[in-house]
């Protein structure tokens, strides 16, 4: 449907990943939101869709390598620095979220 450089997320993880992109800058890790409030956004746009919703993201999590880095893998959405999204598509609706940043 979307080709294979998307990621597939169930529900709890696309909640979970949108209220993190939504809270915290995308290039240092600082809150730029209330947690409280970036899970409300979150729980917003996952509730909009019906049973059948597909969620996918652009990028995979954080993963830490045996020596201590971190990295992740994915595809950038736009020219921006940094980006990450949360897409949502049901049987009538397409709904994306894409958060940019720059260092």
């Amino acid at each position: 449907m979307l080709g294979d450089d998307w990621i597939e997320l169930d529900h709890s993880r696309a909640r979970k990943r949108l209220a993190n992109i939504l809270g915290i800058d995308l290039a240092y890790g600082a809150e730029v939101m209330e947690p409280r409030r970036a899970e409300e956004l979150a729980e917003q746009f996952t509730r909009l869709y019906d049973d059948g919703v597909k969620f996918f993201t652009n990028f995979t999590d954080w993963e830490t390598s045996p020596s201590g880095g971190r990295s992740r893998t994915g595809n950038p959405l736009t020219s921006a620095t940094f980006d990450q999204c949360v897409l949502g598509i049901d049987s009538t609706r397409i709904g994306i979220v894409v958060v940019m940043d720059e260092d």
